[in-house]
């Protein structure tokens, strides 16, 4: 991996975000008409990216957040990304539990039937089954929903991302993560992990997030019934989205809840050219 590229393309891209903030906002105003044109010569679709590239993507967007895991400042890692970079070892972007599939029939359920439930994901459901079936979706089978009433079905898939999962969002970028949305909502930092978070993700965990947001929102669309509002739901989730490891106080707990909502935020489809093109080089896919 090209890892001297990658410290100078940190150190240049983090100077260029503090000393031109409104262009780094540009991609967030790509919608006017006469952005687009701009827009489409220096962005692309994720989805039309290749197995490969996204791969390539999601690692190197991993590694500049987990970088910046360590070091209270931007500066002081910077001033350490200029002398050194450890070869990194990628166990723990990879290791997370393969996701059974059948959780988005769970998902689909709910966004069919359990919309219009009065405190669904805030009532608990029969936790006998909330804590048993779990562990047979680890194992990759099924279960009949049709059995369990809503809250329990919600309950089950709360318990199954947040037991078996361990959360979605890797505990490598936590803090990363958790710093950023305390900094002001300029500083190169913010920026940074705004650009950057999307595709931090495997394709699996990425798909599992979104469908998840998905499910969220069609809730806060039904909140006058279900009495359920996005800062209702997203109140609840950081235990179930975070890994248990990163859960150690109120303070941080609060910092994950602004973070959730950060995430409605951002945009998950709109890839930086520049950018892949150093996640490429990264994966020395490109010289």
């Amino acid at each position: 991996m090209h890892t001297d590229n990658f410290n100078n393309d940190l150190v240049s891209e983090t100077g260029t975000f503090n000393s031109c903030k409104s262009s780094c906002c540009t991609v967030h105003k790509r919608n006017t008409q006469n952005d687009s044109k701009i827009t489409n010569k220096f962005f692309l679709k994720y989805g039309e990216l290749t197995r490969e590239e996204r791969r390539c993507l999601n690692l190197y967007s991993y590694n500049v957040l987990k970088k910046l895991n360590s070091d209270s400042t931007v500066c002081k890692i910077l001033g350490y990304f200029k002398n050194v970079f450890n070869k990194q070892k990628y166990e723990d972007f990879y290791s997370k539990k393969k996701i059974n599939p059948f959780v988005y029939e769970i998902i689909e359920y709910l966004k069919m039937y359990g919309v219009n439930q009065k405190g669904i994901f805030r009532v608990p459901g029969n936790v006998v089954f909330y804590t048993s079936v779990p562990k047979l979706l680890e194992k990759g089978e099924k279960y009949d929903i049709s059995l369990y009433d809503i809250h329990t079905n919600a309950s089950i898939l709360k318990a199954y991302i947040r037991i078996v999962l361990d959360g979605i969002i890797p505990l490598g970028i936590c803090r990363t993560l958790l710093k950023a949305v305390k900094s002001c909502e300029n500083s190169s930092l913010f920026l940074l992990v705004k650009e950057v978070f999307p595709f931090s993700l495997t394709d699996d965990y990425r798909k599992l997030l979104l469908e998840m947001y998905a499910l969220f929102r069609e809730i806060d669309n039904k909140k006058e019934i279900n009495l359920m509002t996005m800062k209702n739901i997203l109140t609840i989730f950081p235990p179930t989205l975070f890994p248990s490891d990163s859960l150690t106080n109120y303070e941080v707990v609060s910092a994950q809840h602004k973070f959730l909502e950060l995430i409605l935020e951002l945009d998950f489809e709109t890839v930086s050219l520049v950018r892949l093109m150093k996640a490429k080089k990264y994966c020395n896919i490109i010289p």
